[in-house]
């Protein structure tokens, strides 16, 4: 119904087919814009050949004839109105339950998505508040059906999501003549709902769907919404919990069942008519009917404290059949499988209720009988065996309490009880290594544990360590080596060895940058190699934690993706899953190149991973495959070593296998040292009393902490006092004297500045040329300035790696450089060959904007290039260690100014640079200070106080002219380019290395000789600058 009442769909076409403008124009004005109205003009048909009807009626209704060249184009048009008005009559007689919404016409659409944007003004409609255009046609059909249905918000999909998940499937229906049509129906999609602000905004996009069709409008369903959310968020009374978002949904779907009841019959749109639905969804927002979904109910009764009963455990029946479920047999009382006790005796705690109860110590038969009665699960090590554990506060108590009997003094968390368990010799979490002894008949064992918070990691990697030279290379494949979260790579580097972490993603592992590798990329695993031909690694590390590689898939227990028949995969396996394992065995073969250039090196190597999984074998068959005899030798070669994690404490949840080229776990260290010491009772600070009187008086003298006056600092107090007592005329005078006097001191300083210039280095010199560091120098000297070493910033430049010197111009707050600027220099050429395979190609636009502004600071003198290979990149470093940086480009504001940023962060130039100061810049906050500060003085009217910081109060009488109240006058000031002011240390030249790739693929290098946006150091360097010229002026 909508196409063929719709003006815009109708005008639209009209113009596509050639009617003119005047005579569309015609049409209009006397109403003759739609399908619907065009079809029905006439008693004659367009299949009858006579169109003498046609015309005869649009002459007298326009009141002149039709020219002849488009009596053609309105011939066209009547033809397609009739069928327009054809196909709805059909589709309105063979509509059924099942048939999809017809579409709106794409005019339509857009003609109310532009009146809806124009009546809703402050609401942003983009592509995630956006309806869906099948939320619209199903509103529209709603309407042509005069039959409201309820419309649940996870269905309320955004057109984000439409454009990216909407399909169309075709279906298989019989129509109501028997025949069979094949039809399209949008698959079904749903929306996310979790969370109230996911929730309203399904509510907001319901809303505006209603709004474009006119059936409701939107203040009405906000109206409703509003409500809705307001009971959520409403405060219950005493004893009444909040009502739920499971309340609103269900007052939402009564509201609507109200609104389709009363609604029939009472359908229908007019011009200046309000939305039919409006008067009904107002009425029914107050219906108790409605309204005794969002009352607040009372909070259940607390249960009582039940005994304590076990889960099921790993029976073999199902949760509604057995003795432990539901069904006939378990009387709706939940038992494990294996409880041997009866359901009465076990639900009482009659074992273990008899023990506490009696007098005489518990004894070991007793603990034996009482093990008998627990549930019991199936051990790791023995199939045959079983155990029971549970914490030292569970309601087995009778186990602590025999345990206590035996050890007085026993410090443990938790308890185990073992029977029928025989295990090989192994290492548990305290690398304690153990087994169980042969025995006959039945061996119960209790065992006590105690957390522990040293991983293997921490205890292992030092061992390993001390195994290497004084300045080793290790290389660590993987994003989750052995050593959990970088451990190994973090110590590593703190005991001064280069360690390079490598995996997918760029992210950070432990306190060292990894390098963004993907192995299963070939052009990675030759940057890799490539990279260890000119850099000799001394200990290649990596993991075998592979996904699909474990021999059961997740908690069903689905069918492996690989066998011992199939190590590289089992057949027929899903998409997905092939794409997995393909992934895996890329990754497998990947490792095993780099175990063949450990061999030919003769490189340390170390691999860990399951014990129990197939991907020892997919490795091994890799190495067979590659070759030669002598690699496979001295693969077979390596030692094996497996770990246990025992129960409790480690960072794995069984066996690890370890194959290195050391024996690693002779290696451990073992005793005491794996426990953490705990803080005595009696070193905890203790607390201060204060009533409630005293806590409110100490509360009273604190600063409001929007309150940000007294970060305000002396000088600008002392300023805002001069103002208010001399005037701005008289400050204005004292500025040109002061103006006039460093003009003199400019040209008395000429020779000292002369000689400092011929001192420097020449970039640093070519950046700050024009300033007078000499006169700056001794401005800040005679001011009292409380950091000098800014003027070593200006004369030797600033230094893009290092720990930063601390400075009395900020609080201290330490962050120390992640890795070392000599362990930067080691991975320079890795990291720079796995950018410029990252970096993604420029657009034609994005490149020639970037050249533009990249050549402005070459002419400027800020940077030097281009270079257009590394070799005369190193040519003029003098070195091939350099790091890169990549630029990239950002458009900001409405007018899309460029702004070019240098990302120092992928290169990892900034994690090798360490700061002490806490940058407390003058931001919005300080401005506000300002303001707060100098409206308090301006209170006064009698005298002009102003505080200092130390408590001293400067007085005086107030200028005649500011008694006069003229207008306050601030001005920021901006430096152009103000980091480029400022030149880089020429040691670090190596490090300030810019490039960008053309849409070619080919890469331009430059080499920064100010300080570039996008560097950490910039920002302290720049700062402690910044706040000297401040100082002065």
């Amino acid at each position: 119904m909508a196409g063929l009442e719709s003006v815009p769909a109708f005008t639209e076409r009209a113009r596509q087919i050639g009617l003119s403008e005047d005579l569309l124009g015609k049409f209009v004005a006397k109403n003759l814009d739609t399908y619907g109205k065009l079809a029905f003009i006439c008693s004659s048909r367009p299949s009858s050949g006579d169109d003498k009807a046609l015309f005869d009626s649009i002459n007298a209704l326009i009141g002149s004839e039709v020219p002849v060249e488009q009596q053609s184009v309105v011939r066209r048009l009547w033809y397609e109105a009739h069928s327009h008005a054809l196909v709805d009559l059909e589709a309105r007689a063979s509509r059924t339950g099942e048939t999809s919404p017809r579409e709106m016409p794409l005019a339509e659409r857009l003609t109310r998505l532009k009146r809806q944007r124009g009546e809703l003004k402050g609401l942003e409609l983009d592509v995630h508040t956006e309806p869906r255009h099948a939320l619209v046609d199903r509103v529209q059909a709603m309407l042509d059906s005069a039959q409201v249905l309820h419309i649940p918000p996870e269905k309320c999909i955004s057109r984000h999501d439409e454009i990216l998940g909407d399909k169309s499937e075709q279906k298989l229906s019989l129509g109501a003549d028997g025949n069979i049509k094949i039809t399209k129906q949008a698959t079904s999609l749903r929306c996310e709902t979790t969370g109230e602000l996911k929730l309203r905004r399904c509510f907001l996009r319901r809303a505006l769907a209603f709004d474009q069709v006119g059936l409701a409008s939107f203040v009405t369903m906000e109206s409703w919404h509003n409500k809705m959310f307001q009971a959520l968020l409403g405060a219950p009374p005493a004893g009444y919990r909040y009502t739920t978002v499971q309340q609103l949904l269900a007052s939402d779907q009564k509201l609507w069942q109200v609104v389709a009841q009363d609604s029939r019959g009472d359908i229908s749109i007019g011009v200046g008519m309000p939305a039919p639905l409006d008067k009904h969804i107002v009425a029914a927002s107050n219906s108790q009917f409605v309204m005794s979904c969002l009352t607040h109910l009372p909070k259940p009764p607390e249960a009582p404290a039940q005994p304590w009963r076990p889960s099921k455990g790993k029976g073999e029946k199902g949760d509604k059949g057995g003795k432990g479920g539901k069904g006939k047999n378990g009387k709706g009382k939940n038992f494990p499988n294996q409880c041997r006790c009866s359901s009465n005796d076990f639900i009482e705690g009659v074992v273990a209720k008899r023990l506490m109860q009696q007098r005489e110590p518990i004894t070991a038969s007793q603990v034996a009988a009482l093990f008998d009665a627990l549930p019991h699960d199936e051990c790791d090590r023995d199939a045959e065996g079983i155990s029971f554990s549970a914490g030292l506060f569970s309601r087995v108590q009778a186990v602590n309490r025999f345990a206590t009997s035996l050890l007085s003094d026993a410090v443990y968390t938790s308890f185990a009880i073992f029977s029928r368990v025989q295990t090989r010799a192994h290492r548990d979490t305290q690398h304690y290594q153990h087994s169980t002894a042969p025995f006959t008949g039945r061996r119960l064992v209790l065992v006590l544990f105690s957390l522990q918070a040293a991983s293997i990691a921490v205890q292992l990697a030092p061992a390993l360590l001390s195994q290497l030279p004084s300045r080793a290379h290790i290389v660590s494949e993987g994003s989750n080596p052995l050593p959990r979260q970088g451990q190994l790579a973090a110590a590593a580097m703190q005991s001064g060895w280069d360690a390079i972490p490598i995996g997918k993603r760029f992210l950070t592992v432990g306190t060292t940058p990894l390098v963004p590798l993907d192995l299963t990329d070939e052009p990675s695993l030759d940057h890799l190699l490539n990279f260890d031909s000119q850099v000799v690694a001394d200990w290649w590390h990596g993991h075998l934690f592979l996904k699909s590689c474990t021999r059961t898939s997740g908690k069903n227990h689905d069918r492996p993706l690989r066998s011992a028949d199939y190590v590289f995969g089992n057949p027929n396996l899903p998409p997905a899953a092939e794409h997995l394992v393909q992934q895996d065995n890329c990754l497998c073969r990947a490792l095993v190149a780099v175990l063949a250039r450990a061999f030919a090196t003769g490189a340390l190597v170390s691999l860990v991973g399951p014990a129990r999984s197939h991907c020892w074998s997919l490795l091994a068959s890799c190495v067979k495959q590659r070759g030669p005899s002598a690699f496979v030798d001295w693969f077979f070669a390596l030692s094996d070593q497996e770990l246990d994690t025992c129960m409790f404490g480690a960072s794995f949840l069984t066996s690890v296998r370890i194959k290195a080229s050391v024996t690693w776990c002779d290696q451990l260290p073992l005793g005491a040292s794996n426990f953490v010491p705990r803080l005595p009772l009696s070193q905890v600070p203790p607390g201060i009393y204060h009533t409630m009187e005293e806590h409110l008086h100490k509360a009273c003298q604190l600063p409001c902490p929007a309150d940000t006056s007294s970060r305000l600092p002396d000088t600008v107090r002392r300023n805002i006092f001069s103002v208010l007592t001399e005037g701005p005329l008289a400050i204005s005078k004292k500025r040109m004297l002061a103006l006039q006097a460093l003009n003199a001191q400019l040209a008395e300083l000429s020779s000292a500045e002369a000689e400092l210039r011929k001192n420097m280095h020449p970039d640093v010199e070519a950046v700050t040329r024009g300033k007078a560091i000499a006169l700056f120098g001794r401005l800040l000297e005679e001011t009292g300035f409380p950091d000098m070493s800014v003027i070593d910033l200006l004369r030797d430049g600033v230094p893009l790696v290092g720990q930063e010197n601390a400075s009395a111009l900020f609080d201290k707050r330490p962050k120390p450089q992640d890795i070392d600027p000599e362990q930067l220099k080691a991975q320079a050429m890795l990291r720079r060959q796995v950018l410029q395979q990252m970096k993604g190609l420029a657009s034609g636009e994005d490149y020639a904007s970037m050249k533009s502004e990249t050549e402005a600071e070459v002419a400027a003198g800020f940077m030097s290039g281009p270079f257009h290979s590394e070799q005369e990149v190193s040519s003029e470093l003098g070195t091939d260690d350099w790091s890169l940086s990549t630029r990239f480009l950002l458009r900001q504001g409405e007018d899309s100014k460029v702004r070019i940023i240098d990302d120092f962060k992928m290169s990892a130039v900034n994690r090798a640079f360490g700061s002490t100061s806490f940058l407390e810049l003058q931001d919005t906050d300080y401005a506000v200070g300002l303001l707060r500060f100098i409206s308090r003085v301006l209170q006064d009217k009698k005298r002009v106080k102003v505080p200092l910081a130390d408590g001293t109060v400067l007085e005086g009488d107030w200028s005649p002219e500011m008694l006069a109240r003229p207008d306050l006058l601030g001005k920021t000031l901006d430096l152009s380019k103000a980091y480029r002011q400022v030149g880089i240390h020429p040691d670090t030249r190596d490090r300030a290395v810019l490039g960008f790739p053309s849409p070619s693929g080919a890469w331009e290098f430059y080499i920064a000789k100010s300080l570039p946006f996008g560097a950490a150091a910039s920002v302290y360097g720049f700062n402690k600058i910044a706040l000297a010229i401040l100082h002065i002026m």
